[in-house]
């Protein structure tokens, strides 16, 4: 089996179709003003100070950094970070998580505790006399967008900051995808000039202003490989790009349609590849087994086992998954094993295996080839692609792999291996009895 180089991206438990470019000022609903400011007036910051609680997460670090690298650019003013509230009279700017402010800092709980929890990525602005501006997030988005509305809210000029609206204010985006295609190449529309911190502060701009995604264009889209103005190369670019929004914590992916015919050919004859040997695998196997299917949300092409006994039902919570069908699909106890392109937590093409529910000693039964390991944090064992491809015998690691996670699942969960499996026979061939 010559199994190829997958060139293509993807996002598991993501259909990677772009919806258009959102104008940023319709991204979030329109504000409701809670109540007057608390001091009825304007708020002077410029000589305040950025208290955060401790920690905090990396999208919620990177919020923090723009708010005040943004307020120095436009004023000269430095701000200084700490983590206790200051002493009455003297300004501040407060940051965080709701939850994490509430614990932190027990003194603004009536306040924090006016509103109810707000929706995923929304946030609440608003101030304490005489000179205290909170700015809480309902989750680490919601910091970085409350941050950049702040950014917006205040005037500027030099050594003087200024927030002249104290209204109290409540918002979260009206659309759940707020973002903007990116193309490092050699158009005029492109950029193709800019270096990584260009590129930063024209992703942070757009952050400001409520964007969560990004979508990249790939090297390969374009008339010309190269361009004179590139200071770094093609590919490279579009790496930079993707770990910058990483640190903001906001979405990322290649808009695959762009992509060269040989990219997709080379992915579908590796799923011809893997469906072959899954098939193959399915045959060993006389209990109740799934179809080797393929789900296009995810890219996953799979095959579960069953081993016939009920399981408590599933607590549902998987993401893009509506609970019903988590249950539904996880009413049984099953080892599952298939192929995927990659996404966040394994960056690369990759075969997984798992059992539902974890048998207890499943992630420590011994696993072939050597190149495979078990993920903690997909709780699932992984190999990957190029482990299988660049294999002496690629069938035979891959074939491997999907029969001794199984085993693991079947040896660890006590099932009952005589009555369900069997020797490897042929798809399509009936066996002898």
């Amino acid at each position: 089996m010559a199994l190829l180089p997958l060139a293509a991206v993807f996002r598991r438990g993501h259909v990677v179709t772009w919806l258009g470019t959102v104008l940023m000022g319709w991204v979030f609903s329109v504000s409701t003003a809670v109540g007057a400011g608390a001091n009825g007036g304007k708020v002077d910051l410029s000589a305040a100070s950025v208290v955060v609680p401790a920690g905090m997460t990396g999208p919620e670090k990177k919020a923090l950094a723009m708010l005040i690298d943004e307020v120095g650019k436009r004023s000269q003013v430095r701000w200084s970070v700490g983590n206790a509230l200051p002493p009455a009279g003297q300004a501040s700017v407060v940051l965080g998580q709701r939850a994490a402010l509430l614990q932190a800092f027990p003194a603004l709980a009536d306040k924090l505790n006016a509103t109810p929890t707000g929706k995923p990525e929304g946030y609440r602005i608003f101030s304490l006399p005489p000179s205290t501006v909170v700015v809480a997030g309902n989750d680490a988005r919601g910091v970085l967008f409350g941050a950049g509305r702040l950014l917006r809210l205040m005037d500027f000029d030099r050594r003087s900051v200024v927030l002249a609206r104290t209204d109290d204010i409540a918002t979260a985006p009206a659309y759940p995808l707020r973002g903007h295609q990116l193309g490092y190449r050699p158009k005029t529309n492109a950029y193709d000039a800019w270096d990584t911190a260009m590129w930063e502060q024209y992703i942070r701009d757009l952050v400001i202003f409520g964007a969560n995604a990004i979508e990249g264009i790939p090297p390969r889209s374009d008339d010309a490989a190269d361009s004179p103005h590139f200071p770094m190369s093609p590919i490279q670019g579009l790496i930079e790009q993707s770990r910058i929004a990483q640190e903001y914590g906001i979405e990322f992916w290649i808009w695959y349609p762009a992509l060269d015919r040989d990219y997709a050919e080379r992915h579908w004859r590796v799923l011809l590849h893997v469906n072959r040997v899954l098939h193959e695998f399915r045959t060993s196997f006389i209990g109740k087994c799934s179809p080797v299917h393929f789900f296009w949300g995810s890219f996953d092409l799979a095959v579960t086992r069953f081993s016939g006994r009920r399981v408590p039902l599933h607590p549902g919570g998987v993401p893009n998954l509506p609970d019903a069908v988590a249950q539904e699909a996880y009413s049984h106890e099953v080892s599952s094993a298939g192929f995927w392109p990659g996404s966040a937590g394994v960056e690369y093409p990759a075969f997984y295996s798992y059992a539902y529910p974890e048998p207890p000693g499943f992630w420590s039964a011994p696993i072939c080839p050597k190149e495979a390991f078990y993920s903690e944090g997909l709780r699932e064992y992984i190999l990957p692609y190029d482990a299988v491809r660049t294999a002496g015998d690629p069938e035979r690691a891959l074939m491997d792999f999907l029969t001794s996670t199984y085993e693991a699942a079947a040896n660890t969960g006590n099932w009952d291996r005589v009555a369900l499996e069997c020797p490897l026979g042929q798809p399509g061939i009936p066996r002898k009895v």
